[in-house]
């Protein structure tokens, strides 16, 4: 039995939940679904292979990037989808990347204001772009399933760089991502 799955046993002991019965297994599940949500700790940063921009001057945007991540203040999960728009200065990244990015930064104990600006800052390092704006909408269960249960709220960040600062580059993001 792994030291997670001790400490799951023993949190379910002292929730005075006996980990018998239907229960007998529970400890390593969890622990090794843990392990899974947070791999991001462990993994190298995604390889990030960049290619000429040749005559593409324009914003790309990948939107509605499936986010799962697990809030770092209660360990509840949240669901979200993360829409990225950039505009290449020199370079593009394959477009398979974005997802990459977006779930390394999520697979780790997390808030969501702090994810949408992983993601912009790792793309203006690694990418050098004119701009990136990152959008998330997210889910949380740490809203909807204690606390104040609020079941149908969305939470909306942001994060802009570069030319996305700019009011019209930025109405141009939100059309292309809405």
């Amino acid at each position: 039995m792994s030291a997670a799955s001790i400490a799951v046993k023993e949190l379910l002991k002292a929730l005075r939940i006996e980990p018998n019965g239907a229960l007998t297994d529970t400890p390593e599940r969890v622990a090794r679904a843990y392990a899974e949500l947070f791999e991001g700790l462990y993994m190298d940063p995604p390889e990030v292979m960049l290619e000429p921009k040749g005559e593409c001057n324009d914003m790309l945007a990948l939107k509605d990037i499936d986010v799962v991540s697990i809030c770092r203040h209660h360990l509840l999960p949240f669901r979200a989808a993360a829409s990225i728009a950039y505009i290449p200065k020199e370079n593009l990244i394959g477009l398979s990347k974005l997802p990459r990015i977006v779930n390394y930064f999520a697979r780790r104990p997390q808030i969501q204001e702090e994810l949408s600006n992983q993601i912009a800052n790792f793309i203006m390092e690694k990418v050098d772009p004119l701009g990136v704006i990152v959008i998330i909408q997210g889910k949380h269960e740490c809203v909807s399933c204690r606390g104040v249960r609020e079941k149908d709220s969305t939470f909306i960040t942001s994060a802009i760089r570069g030319v996305f600062g700019e009011q019209t580059v930025r109405n141009e993001a939100l059309l292309l991502l809405r």
